[in-house]
């Protein structure tokens, strides 16, 4: 019943002109992300890239054109990917600049080195911005206060 009502939610929320994250296996992003890694920038934090990689792919999918407008900051970019990434994400020559979302979210669906940097910017710039309500929606939400399931030599 929840995750039917869950899912009637969305498809209305996304009707009425919301961008909807749609997170319907809890469990899934628990424990089979495959694997995690350090994030390379923000010291402390650890990076689940396939999961990332597969979110910017779903946000595309159900709203790449509610989102042409929406434009990821230049200084958003630099606090979620490193200076590498960055180099990698707008091209060897290019000029660093702000960049529009739906072209965030491609970079980030087709890399596993820049999907989770790519997601953070992404994800941030939607909280932020007020042209349109962004909801995020998680399913299986009792799965969050069990024990995860990676492991790192660094964690």
């Amino acid at each position: 019943g929840k995750t039917a009502a869950l899912a009637a939610i969305v498809a209305s929320a996304r009707t009425s002109g919301n961008i909807v994250l749609y997170l319907p296996d809890g469990d899934r992003l628990r424990k089979l992300g495959f694997y995690i890694e350090p994030n390379t920038h923000l010291e402390g934090l650890f990076d689940l890239p396939v999961l990332a990689k597969e979110i910017c792919s779903q946000l595309l999918i159900s709203h790449e054109h509610d989102m042409g407008d929406i434009m990821v900051s230049k200084d958003d970019l630099e606090t979620f990917l490193s200076k590498e990434q960055r180099l990698r994400f707008y091209g060897e020559g290019n000029e660093e600049s702000d960049v529009s979302i739906v072209e965030v979210l491609q970079k980030g669906s087709a890399s596993n080195t820049l999907s989770s940097g790519c997601y953070g910017a992404a994800i941030h710039t939607l909280m932020n911005q007020t042209s349109k309500p962004f909801v995020v929606v998680m399913d299986e939400f009792n799965c969050y206060y069990d024990y995860g399931h990676y492991f790192h030599q660094a964690y």
